[in-house]
């Protein structure tokens, strides 16, 4: 557990100095279209916060279908909805979920992802901006 917290503490830390060091329009952004992703980091304030998983291990993910849709799951619901894409703008809109059994970091996922205004993708990470203090940081999920 503890291993894990510190791995994820790094992974995050070292996501968020490669976006850092980049400027949002130099960034070449893959369109989001059949692609994966899961929620490794909150970032507010150029603080990242790890993820906390729990005992799941297909949670905090979102997958972005080519017909405009997407869905996922939050720390134990399922969700879906519809995205738009322009630039690096995008609005996901989220039509379906519930909150039995969420827990506190699925509630601000959820809350979130239903503020994100544009997205920075590199390599294999993402990164949901809700202003220019907050987002969150995701890892490919690889299909």
């Amino acid at each position: 557990m503890k291993k894990t917290l510190i791995i994820s503490l790094l992974v995050a830390a070292m996501g968020m100095i490669t976006f850092m060091g980049c400027k949002k329009h130099n960034l070449e952004s893959p369109s989001l279209p059949n692609t994966s992703w899961r929620l490794i980091a909150f970032v507010g304030n150029g603080v990242s916060t790890p993820v906390d998983y729990g005992y799941k291990t297909n949670s905090f993910t979102i997958n972005f279908k080519n017909n405009r849709k997407w869905d996922g799951v939050s720390s134990s619901n399922h969700m879906e909805g519809k995205y738009s894409v322009s630039n690096h703008n995008v609005k996901i809109e989220i039509s379906l979920t519930t909150e039995i059994s969420e827990t506190k970091d699925g509630l601000k996922f959820v809350d979130k992802l239903g503020k994100v205004t544009s997205y920075v993708s590199a390599s294999n990470q993402l990164r949901l901006d809700i202003d220019e203090n907050e987002s969150l940081l995701f890892e490919r999920i690889q299909q």
